[in-house]
């Protein structure tokens, strides 16, 4: 299957994205990157063409608009010289030129979009966002394919915007079992509390920081990862004892041994946001197939999961003496961690990437045959 495929992308190829390329390459050998280049990321393989974008990321609503606008135009010009059969997009910022090459390309280029986080972000409150919010859902419609990480997506927001069931694939955002066979958990003289990935969140982490602080003899957290809140956690953590910031990482290299610093995962986030109510980071798979337990936000469906299955706990994302508490069970009463480590082992096949893989290559493959044989009727 000769496919020509590009990415486009708001943000430096992250794992996941990373992940979808290695997917796709099996059914095409010519892939390309487009991405808006803001900070370091994961590195990115020799085999895919890369076409970074490099422009700051303002501060400013208007500002934004602007670095949109400027996305737009080169992003555009891209893909006409890149004439790709495919089009994988993953944020709203690039949506823009993909559905105008598809309209320039006379609707044969199959355009996917996938859907990480829901529509918002730190500029949700202005009014013109509404109508910008509109734009988005009826751009969205122009979608062959629109992919979900989180299967709550679909109910809470996208069964009206996207009313085309067929043409949803929910992609959790599960780890592969060739990376993570090469865990083995390890024994630590603390009890050990990490945070792993994207440092977003600050409040959280820092109530991590402040419900430990007490218990620096016993106690240590870990933080692994850049992201937006990353330099002034590395600030705060100095005025800390148990804390140690390990900064960004290789996922592919780096993410089993950072599991293997760690007890307990701490994915506790901002439940006050729609999007952290509804999603399910790729946290709580990892620490599925890791057999370790997490701690996440009440009133999630991330919580209502964590719960269910009894692979660890959930606590206000506003109470320092809450997660406190929760700690010093932990302490007082290891087996608890023990019993979520056992759920979680007795469940982890179900949870590795490959396992939808083929599935999700089924789907694309499709998409394009089916394209192929439409045009071969016409001509």
């Amino acid at each position: 299957m000769d496919t020509k495929i590009v990415f486009l992308l708001t943000h430096h190829p992250d794992p996941r994205m990373l992940k979808r390329a290695e997917t796709l390459s099996k059914i095409s050998k010519d892939i390309t990157m487009i991405f808006w280049d803001r900070s370091f990321s994961n590195p990115i393989p020799e085999e895919i063409q890369t076409k970074p974008i490099r422009m700051p990321d303002p501060h400013s609503f208007f500002g934004r608009i602007l670095v949109d606008i400027r996305l737009f135009f080169i992003s555009f010009r891209l893909l006409k010289r890149l004439k790709p059969q495919i089009i994988y997009v993953s944020g709203f910022d690039m949506l823009l030129s993909a559905i105008f090459y598809k309209f320039f390309n006379h609707g044969q280029t199959k355009l996917i979009f996938e859907v990480a986080d829901l529509p918002g972000g730190r500029f949700a409150k202005r009014k013109i966002m509404k109508y910008i919010s509109i734009l988005t859902n009826k751009m969205i419609r122009k979608a062959d394919l629109l992919v979900l990480t989180s299967p709550y997506f679909w109910n809470a927001y996208y069964k009206k915007v996207f009313p085309y069931q067929n043409k949803v694939f929910i992609m959790e955002n599960f780890p592969q079992r060739v990376i993570f066979k090469k865990f083995i958990r390890r024994k630590h003289k603390k009890l050990t509390i990490g945070f792993i990935g994207a440092v977003r969140y600050a409040e959280q982490i820092k109530m991590l920081f402040d419900a430990s602080r007490e218990l620096k003899n016993e106690v240590e957290i870990i933080v692994a990862g850049g992201g937006p809140d990353y330099d002034y956690i590395k600030r705060i953590s100095d005025n800390y004892n148990n804390v140690k910031i390990l900064g960004p990482y290789d996922y592919e290299k780096d993410i089993v041994n950072l599991y293997s610093k760690i007890d307990v995962v701490y994915s506790v986030y901002d439940a006050d946001l729609f999007n952290v109510r509804v999603a399910i980071p790729n946290r709580l798979y990892e620490a599925i197939v890791c057999g370790l337990p997490i701690v996440v936000a009440k009133h999630t469906a991330l919580a209502d999961f964590v719960e269910k299955h009894g692979i660890g706990f959930a606590v206000s994302h506003k109470s320092v003496e809450e997660l406190q508490d929760l700690i010093h069970r932990m302490l007082d009463n290891p087996k608890i961690l023990d019993v979520c480590r056992q759920n979680a082992l007795k469940m982890r096949d179900n949870f590795y990437y490959e396992k939808m893989e083929k599935e999700f290559l089924n789907k694309i493959t499709n998409l394009v045959l089916y394209e192929n044989l439409k045009t071969q009727k016409e001509d």
